[in-house]
C-alpha cells in the first residue's frame, strides 16, 4: 500500500495506491515522472506507473497506466532529463543496470 500525502494541505486524506494482487510486494523505490505520475518499483522486478490524479477529487483509485519489467529486484532507479529533451529512467536490478527512454514510450535503450 502506498499513501501519497498533499503537504500543501495537511488536513486532506492521502491518495491510496493499492497493489492489485493477493501477493504483497515490497516497494523498494519511488520517483515522480511528472505532477501526476509516480513510479513504484518492487522486489518483484516490476516498475508500475500510477496516475495519482485519478484518485484526487473524485475519490476513485489511482490508475495503473504502464508497467516495465526487469529480471531482478529493483535496488535503485533515477530519472534524468538531459538537455536533449529526453526522459531517461536508469534502473539498477540484480547485477544489471538498464536504461529506459520514457520519451514517448520508446522503451529500453
Amino acid at each position: 500500500m502506498l499513501r501519497i500525502y498533499d503537504l500543501a494541505n495537511p488536513q486532506a486524506q492521502p491518495v491510496m495506491v493499492a497493489q492489485r494482487s493477493d501477493k504483497k510486494v515490497t516497494i523498494t523505490k519511488l520517483c515522480w515522472l511528472d505532477d501526476h505520475t509516480v513510479l513504484a518499483a518492487g522486489a518483484d522486478g516490476l516498475i508500475r506507473f500510477w496516475n495519482v490524479s485519478d484518485g484526487d477529487a473524485s475519490g476513485a483509485a489511482p490508475s495503473l497506466t504502464q508497467t516495465l519489467t526487469v529480471d531482478a529486484e529493483v535496488r535503485d532507479m533515477e530519472l534524468t532529463r538531459p538537455s536533449s529533451g529526453r526522459t531517461i529512467l536508469t534502473v539498477a536490478h540484480g547485477t544489471t543496470v538498464s536504461f529506459f527512454d520514457l520519451t514517448d514510450n520508446k522503451g529500453k535503450l
